[in-house]
């Protein structure tokens, strides 16, 4: 059994009075916030089965997944090897929310849901030498379950917000308390997990150059329903414009966009300590560089889940992520990030809603420097 607190221990991920509430978080007040708590089970050398607030279990990138979530669920590992292959498969059933009722009445009137999100994962880790190894691992994501709209989840997703001077009061699903619908710029619901059906392919190719560690990896995501996400959006976009009260806009003037549906990743890490940018692992004296292209089309990807860090966990956004970090102890480490991205399809907004600067929509050009001094303990 382990626990332990991650980013913040105390206060839930979008504070009481926010209306946002994350995935994997209750939608309610707690004073505290576990990051993992979890128990784990292994009856044979190759199953390992764990339950409770795990870590990411899954085999994948920032473009997919925010380094800082840990779901909550079960998930199961199984795990072989035959000559030079590492062969596994992960599978994981998490709680993306799970809301408490406030009473009664809305377990009767049947307005409290949640929402479920089912990952399934088979990979090989192939060692072609010493220096050098080759890893695959496809996933597909199934989401069950629209969750509350207390927490912004159900309804459907539109990204839109404010390229025509569209200011609603509230969002498409009738309630004024999801993310972003009391202000300029991000009036339409920003967080909507419907019609998502997404296939990734996380892969990286390890080597030698000299005696320093180097990877080249990338990803590639597709979203099955990408254009049945898009009309939705579409559709409830136009109907919430439509009963706009100064009159009728169109916050879709290119009309529906329907082969925004596919991401992707590129990049290279060289060091002698790989993983030190994301403080996975840490030793005195030891370094790394990383740098990597995403590319996030509107409707590919769930906006909850991507990197807020970084491109402001948004979507319809591309651009380059770099990073130098160096350990100047076994427990304490260093990094330098810089990132530059740009809008893609100048017919949408850049979806998607992060705390740290929720209104403007879409971000046309966006910049970010970060200094990161990480104390392990």
């Amino acid at each position: 059994m382990l626990l332990r607190g991650t980013w913040n221990t105390f206060g839930n991920s979008g504070g009481g009075q926010s209306p946002y509430y994350g995935p994997f978080s209750k939608a309610n007040n707690y004073s505290v916030f576990i990051g993992l708590a979890y128990l784990g089970w292994r009856p044979t050398s190759w199953l390992d089965v764990s339950i409770g607030r795990v870590p990411q279990p899954l085999f994948t990138t920032p473009m997919v997944w925010d380094s800082d979530y840990t779901p909550e669920g079960a998930v199961e590992k199984v795990k072989y090897t035959w000559g030079p292959a590492d062969l596994f498969a992960t599978f994981g059933q998490f709680v993306y929310q799970d809301t408490t009722p406030s009473s009664g009445s809305q377990i009767i009137a049947g307005t409290v849901g949640d929402a479920y999100l089912m990952s399934s994962q088979v990979g090989v880790n192939y060692h072609l030498n010493h220096d050098v190894s080759v890893k695959v691992a496809p996933v597909l994501y199934n989401y069950v379950g629209s969750g509350n709209s207390s927490a912004g989840f159900s309804g459907p997703f539109v990204g839109q917000g404010e390229p025509n001077g569209l200011q609603f009061a509230t969002n498409s699903t009738g309630s004024s308390t999801l993310p972003g619908s009391q202000g300029p710029g991000s009036s339409y619901n920003q967080t909507g997990i419907n019609d998502l059906f997404i296939f990734e392919l996380p892969a990286e190719v390890n080597f030698k150059i000299g005696t320093l560690d180097a990877k080249v990896f990338g990803d590639f995501a597709l979203n099955f329903e990408g254009s049945e996400r898009a009309m939705a959006a579409f559709k409830a976009g136009e109907a919430q414009g439509a009963a706009y009260a100064g009159g009728p806009r169109n916050p879709f003037p290119a009309g529906a966009q329907l082969s925004d549906d596919k991401a992707y990743q590129f990049g290279l890490a060289v060091g002698n300590n790989i993983g030190l940018a994301y403080g996975t692992t840490a030793k005195k004296g030891t370094w790394e560089a990383r740098a990597y292209w995403q590319h996030v089309e509107q409707y590919a990807l769930d906006p909850n889940l991507l990197d807020s860090d970084f491109f402001e966990g948004r979507g319809n956004m591309e651009g380059l992520y770099s990073a130098l970090a160096y350990s100047v102890s076994d427990a304490v480490i260093g990094t330098l990030r810089y990132g530059w991205a740009e809008r893609i399809n100048q017919n949408l907004g850049t979806g998607g809603y992060n705390a740290d600067l929720p209104l403007p929509n879409p971000v046309n050009k966006y910049q970010l420097v970060q200094v990161d001094v990480t104390w392990k303990f």
